[in-house]
């Protein structure tokens, strides 16, 4: 996926206030939740090398410190991790680009390279299957999409599994949606 793709189809994803608001919502709080859909461009770029790697350049050209996909989240500048770039976190756990493979994976913090998911074949793959994932939580935060619905959940893995280059991320994605 393209970068303005991806950061014009994840803002679409959010929903609106009035929506979050009549479920149980503060005003406050849709406002957060709907930044954390929203790319925002940097005045200047990040000193970094991106490469081919579109996340590394998506990160490189936008801020995303206020993104958060369920527990994704970019809140800082990429940094070299034990031989991997780390662009993310999984909640607490680095999500980082292998230097080997380009691929995406979670590494469980505070142990060398203990690898708890591959998420990814590379950085497009990972935002094709991100866009995915935040339009299936935007409408589960709703309610359009019940939160119990895990034959649902299950089928947006799949979907978002593929979109990431297949079978092997599956188990990823449906933790990242409830969907097990």
């Amino acid at each position: 996926m393209e970068l303005g793709d991806f950061v014009k189809v994840l803002a679409e994803a959010a929903p609106n206030a009035p929506e979050l608001e009549k479920c149980g919502f503060s005003n406050e709080q849709a406002t957060d939740f709907i930044k954390s859909f929203l790319c925002v461009q940097r005045d200047r770029p990040l000193l970094l090398e991106s490469g081919s790697n579109q996340l590394l350049e998506l990160v490189r050209e936008w801020d995303l410190s206020k993104v958060e996909i369920g527990m994704i989240r970019f809140p800082e500048p990429p940094s070299e991790r034990l031989g991997s770039i780390c662009v993310g976190y999984v909640e607490v756990d680095p999500l980082v680009i292998l230097a080997d493979t380009d691929e995406i994976a979670v590494h469980e913090l505070g142990t060398k390279e203990h690898l708890l998911w591959v998420v990814a074949k590379c950085g497009s793959k990972l935002l094709d299957a991100l866009v995915i994932a935040a339009r299936f939580l935007a409408r589960r935060a709703v309610g359009t999409i019940d939160f119990d619905d895990s034959k649902l959940a299950r089928s947006i893995s799949i979907e978002c599994a593929t979109a990431a280059g297949g079978d092997k991320y599956l188990d990823f994605y449906k933790m990242l949606l409830g969907a097990e």
